[in-house]
């Protein structure tokens, strides 16, 4: 607690001079030791409130000292305990290093005798790595192989049983075969008999049919009477063509009334102004088959103009039954030969078309249309081309530098007379060449 001025007592003997001024002097002393007293009370209530409060702080740290000192004591147990352990530890960490000393002495003698064995059976343990590796894959294989022979074993009982029946049926069969090649020996030696009946029989055939148009005549002329048209009998319904009843020139012969007298014609074949294109096709379809067989034939119709020429050759190849001789034969040629490749032959088709008009050959497949020749000239060179017309010593008459064309159906050859008629003046032929060989025979 702090303690305020002291003052000294105020003398008994003073003199009266000196009243009022102790008086003065009193009074500021008394102000004084009131302001004193006011600030020796505040800094009590300071310190009392400090007191106080200090008091509170004792309080606690009378508590965590309280506290601190059962923590201490657990502490000190603990340490105790601890040490005692710890000592305890140290014993096994001792008896735990002399153990992991002897330890390493063993590992170490063990270490310098593995040493001294690796030395001498390094390769040894080589070869035991390598033969273990193989005796492994020797297991392996052989555990397969005797699943395999369990396999093969059942096999080998299923084929033998099937050995057992093979053979019997293999008996049988041999037997069968031998019966069957028999047969076959004599179905070959009957197909090499009637092969060659066949070749004697087309020889015959051929002979035989070169026969009939021999006596039928190697050059035939026939008649073809075109009907009237509107134009042509105008004015008039007399008949001009009558037809003979007699028996010897029936279906042969015409009779022309002129001017009141009659004039009889005779042919190898007329035909009336009802005859169709297939009647007239008829009569000269067995010329097809003469060419196949390798003979020369030659068609060609003569007459005026507007006489039916072209209708007769060509026709309306639109329609089917109007067609004329030249698509009918070019379709039959295709159809005879077709039929005997199963007989063996085989056929090469060739074809050139060309026009004689005033002397001169036009060859009418060729593109370049100005190329002609001159009748009267045996040869010349005209449109950068040349013709030549060539005998042979065979009798054959050839056109060179024709274009011929190869043909292998009907539908090919077709187009050619049409093509043919595009580039015609007036009249132009048509010539197949057919080259033929028998495969078989």
């Amino acid at each position: 607690m702090a303690n305020g001025p002291r003052r000294q007592p105020f003398s008994a003997v003073n003199s009266r001079q000196d009243v009022p001024a102790a008086t003065d002097a009193s009074k500021t002393d008394l102000e004084m030791t009131s302001e004193s007293f006011k600030q020796v009370k505040m800094e009590k209530l300071t310190i009392v409130e400090n007191l106080s409060n200090l008091r509170g702080h004792n309080r606690a740290f009378q508590d965590q000292l309280s506290s601190f000192k059962a923590s201490l004591d657990d502490a000190i147990k603990q340490k105790e305990s601890l040490m005692n352990e710890l000592r305890c530890l140290r014993g096994e960490l001792q008896q735990v290093r002399e153990d992991h000393d002897r330890q390493i002495a063993k590992v170490q003698a063990l270490v310098a005798e593995v040493e001294k064995y690796k030395e001498y059976t390094g390769k040894s343990c080589a070869k035991l790595d390598t033969l273990t590796i193989k005796s492994n894959a020797l297991e392996e294989t052989c555990l397969s192989q005797r699943e395999r022979i369990r396999m093969l074993e059942h096999q080998l009982v299923a084929a033998n049983e099937k050995l057992k029946m093979a053979d019997l049926s293999a008996s049988k069969t041999r037997t069968e075969y031998e019966e069957q090649k028999r047969i076959v020996c004599e179905l070959q030696d009957r197909l090499a008999n009637t092969e060659l009946q066949v070749i004697e029989g087309e020889k015959l055939r051929k002979k035989l049919h070169n026969i009939i148009l021999e006596l039928k005549g190697n050059i035939r002329v026939f008649c073809r009477v075109r009907p009237l048209l509107p134009d042509d009998n105008a004015g008039t319904e007399t008949t001009v063509i009558s037809y003979p009843t007699s028996t010897e020139a029936l279906g042969r012969g015409v009779d022309l009334l002129q001017s009141g007298s009659k004039y009889p014609f005779t042919f190898d074949k007329v035909f009336n102004h009802e005859a169709s294109q297939q009647d007239v096709f008829v009569e000269i379809s067995q010329l097809v088959q003469s060419a196949l067989d390798g003979n020369e034939v030659y068609i060609f119709a003569y007459g005026q103009t507007g006489s039916g020429k072209t209708y007769t050759m060509m026709g309306r190849p639109e329609d089917s039954e109007q067609r004329g001789l030249i698509p009918r034969s070019l379709e039959k040629i295709f159809q005879i030969s077709q039929s005997l490749q199963s007989h063996g032959w085989k056929y090469k088709m060739q074809a050139s078309m060309l026009e004689i008009y005033n002397m001169t050959i036009r060859d009418l497949l060729c593109t370049n249309q100005s190329s002609t020749v001159d009748m009267m000239l045996t040869e010349s060179v005209i449109g950068g081309k040349q013709y030549t017309i060539e005998h042979d010593a065979n009798g054959n008459t050839h056109v060179s530098d024709l274009t011929i064309i190869d043909v292998c159906s009907i539908k090919e050859v077709s187009s050619l007379p049409h093509q043919a008629a595009q580039s015609r003046c007036v009249h132009f032929m048509i010539r197949t060449y057919i080259c033929c060989c028998c495969l078989n025979y």
